[in-house]
């Protein structure tokens, strides 16, 4: 509102030039004006950032449906994980049942196509093998390849045949809904409300912080309890969860740098490398297992038993590299340089001030 005698200056400019009272609720007027002000830039920035990945999420579906494009279903894949974690940075719990069912849609979308994307890495590993022309492991190579063609036609079709019941084409117009009419913590503010008291400005900056905080804290508690979990076993049917808490907290943290947090390209590096070499291992393991089940077929094992030989010593040599993989996990983690560094800096998120404080250090 102007002042009739200085149309340039509001009446709760000149207020707060006043001592006293009026003063005192100018001053807490003008802090819920900013408070909301940095409440609607920061979730407008995670949102911006969610809708970047709901249409990289739209684009590919057409590319996946055709069936024929290997890294459309990759970056597919890829992208429903960072979707589906965005959605759980704006809509912590507990979700209303709109949003646990559109949550749920997306992984459903990510999981019919995983034992299509298993057979398209191994395939890659495969052409690889066969244009080295290494002699006594083509026909291996070549049997395998065959195999993995036909579990990828039969995986796909049904995959294919699943995904459409899902009609994921109206699940993105209503996540383009919710995010385009912003998330459930800026909607439920006490700023928001008519005729919201001073009272309840004070703490309302704090509770995206706190939100981010939280879903900071719960994705690092269950990836740090994966991580012991396999150093205390030691077995190889421990990796794969430590792979999958490693993703979600990878992609928490690409959205916890959107917000400027000082420290999050180093974490990001850091998680990428480890992420690599588990993948290495994972695509070994599923290789090792295809494998198995390619022998394991009553025909092949009779009418093949000097190329089954051959693929079972392929397979011993498989299992070696393997643990090289694990050897090399169990000592970037827990004790090593980058996992105590990378305990730090969540620790120091965690015990931090709110994250509007750490931006405007960044930016300094």
């Amino acid at each position: 509102m102007k002042d009739a005698a200085n149309p340039n200056i509001t009446t709760n400019q000149r207020a707060l030039k006043r001592p006293g009272p009026s003063r005192e609720r100018a001053m807490q007027r003008d802090h819920g004006t900013n408070t909301l002000a940095i409440m609607r830039v920061k979730q407008e920035t995670v949102l911006k950032f969610a809708r970047r990945h709901l249409n990289r999420f739209k684009n590919l579906e057409p590319k996946v449906l055709q069936g024929d494009d290997r890294g459309a279903i990759h970056d597919f894949r890829v992208a429903s994980r960072r979707l589906q974690q965005m959605l759980d940075l704006l809509y912590p719990k507990p979700r209303s049942k709109r949003i646990r069912r559109l949550r749920c849609g997306i992984q459903r979308s990510r999981q019919l196509l995983s034992s299509t994307r298993n057979c398209d890495v191994l395939l890659q590993r495969a052409e690889a093998s066969l244009a080295r022309n290494r002699a006594g492991q083509q026909e291996v190579w070549a049997t395998f390849a065959n195999y993995l063609e036909s579990q990828r036609a039969e995986s796909l079709q049904e995959a294919l045949e699943k995904l459409r019941k899902l009609y994921l084409p109206e699940i993105v117009l209503r996540l383009q809904d919710c995010f385009n009419a912003g998330s459930r913590p800026l909607q439920e503010s006490p700023l928001l409300l008519p005729g919201a008291p001073p009272s309840a400005v004070p703490t309302a900056i704090e509770t995206f912080d706190c939100w981010v905080v939280r879903e900071l804290q719960t994705t690092w508690d269950y990836f740090d309890a994966q991580v012991a979990k396999a150093q205390g076993n030691q077995q190889s049917a421990t990796l794969h969860p430590v792979r999958i808490a490693a993703k979600r907290l990878r992609y928490l943290v690409e959205g916890i740098n959107e917000l400027g947090v000082p420290g999050c390209k180093k974490v990001l590096i850091t998680l990428r490398r480890l992420q690599r070499h588990w993948g290495y291992w994972h695509d070994l393991e599923v290789m090792e297992q295809m494998m198995a089940e390619m022998l394991a077929r009553p025909k092949f094992l009779r009418n093949h038993l000097l190329l089954a030989m051959r693929t079972e010593r392929l397979m011993l040599k498989n299992q070696k590299n393997k643990r090289l993989y694990e050897r090399r996990f169990f000592g970037e983690t827990i004790g090593s340089a980058d996992w105590d560094n990378l305990k730090l800096w969540v620790k120091g998120i965690l015990e931090a001030a709110p994250l509007t404080a750490l931006k405007n250090q960044s930016s300094r």
